[in-house]
């Protein structure tokens, strides 16, 4: 694998995972009434943890992406 494809393997999955975020927050921003009732259906959450449970995972997920996904493209994209 050469460093190209690399740089643009890491490039897609930064894209990807940010369009995932951004979708993520777009529901829980304009939708987390419905999200919320979705998931009461399944599990006993109140509306505290739902969020927090969520708002938890999102930071995480955006921690993974940062150190897995940008920062290697970044480094990769300036260094070489």
């Amino acid at each position: 694998m050469t460093l190209e494809i690399l740089t643009s393997f890491l490039a897609w999955c930064t894209l990807i995972n940010l369009v995932i975020i951004f979708v993520w927050w777009l529901v829980l921003s304009f939708a987390g009434g419905w999200l919320r009732g979705m998931h009461r259906k399944w599990f006993d959450l109140s509306d505290e943890s739902f969020a927090a449970i969520h708002y938890k995972v999102l930071a995480y997920f955006k921690l993974l992406w940062i150190v897995f996904n940008l920062t290697p493209y970044l480094a990769l994209r300036l260094f070489v």
